[in-house]
């Protein structure tokens, strides 16, 4: 199938009322304090133009991409813990006679295993690995809805999130992170993602990944700056302390 018709699928998808009803359903219906629904799909598509623009990947993958990064939470509605399967039966439906069927397997295997505990580390489908890895980006203090906020999710790694970004030189990746200075002691979850985004940037050609973290006071000015170069995938000691330290 040729890049220009897999740009007006995925057009079309974004833009389905269907498709959008299903997500805006998501969120009346779980009533979950961190956004599943357009927010949260919305800000995926946008990490994945931008890996796909980080890695220089080709139309192709990037739309498959896109696609798959449209469709990979629609199975919320019906059911939290095995949505990931769900999506990717929906996908299967959805897609059936609008796109090759080697395609929408791609797609359905990226979105069936896009879950840190489902996913498969040693495959080779590109798709699969930008998707997780932009998921795993949205983990930001701009998915919480504050008319259900309290402060029992204050404490989640999240919420210390404002935002996260990407860059390279040569073959040497910058996940560039900013974080507010009131956030809890998130080592696991913190780990657990620069475990992805290390593994995904290595899969895909990369020798060096670091991790660019600013520390900001509520206005968003600065405080401070560190720098991490991931082994292994995991820093090598306890990031809360640093900051803890700092200053």
């Amino acid at each position: 199938m040729a890049d220009r018709e897999l740009k007006e699928i995925y057009e079309h998808i974004i833009s389905d009322p269907y498709v959008l009803k299903i997500y805006e359903q998501v969120n009346e219906k779980i009533r979950f304090v961190i956004d599943h629904g357009l927010l949260h799909v919305r800000a995926v598509l946008e990490y994945i133009e931008r890996i796909c623009d980080i890695i220089q990947c080709g139309d192709k993958t990037r739309y498959l991409s896109l696609i798959a990064g449209a469709l990979h939470d629609v199975g919320r509605l019906r059911d939290r813990d095995t949505h990931a399967l769900l999506s990717a039966e929906f996908a299967r439906e959805y897609l059936r006679g609008k796109i090759d069927q080697q395609d929408i397997e791609t797609i359905a295997d990226a979105i069936r295993h896009h879950e840190r505990e489902s996913f498969d580390y040693t495959t080779d489908n590109d798709v699969a690995w930008i998707l997780i890895f932009a998921d795993k980006m949205d983990y930001t203090r701009s998915r919480y809805i504050p008319a259900l906020m309290n402060e029992k999710y204050k404490t989640k790694y999240s919420y210390a999130v404002h935002g996260i970004g990407l860059d390279r030189k040569d073959d040497t990746a910058y996940v560039n992170i900013s974080l507010y200075e009131d956030f809890p002691n998130f080592s696991e979850i913190f780990q657990k993602n620069t475990d992805i985004y290390k593994r995904a940037l290595e899969h895909f050609g990369f020798s060096k990944v670091e991790i660019n973290i600013s520390l900001l006071a509520d206005d968003n000015s600065k405080i401070s700056d560190f720098t991490f170069v991931l082994q292994n995938g995991y820093i090598a000691f306890d990031i809360y302390d640093v900051f803890s330290n700092a200053g």
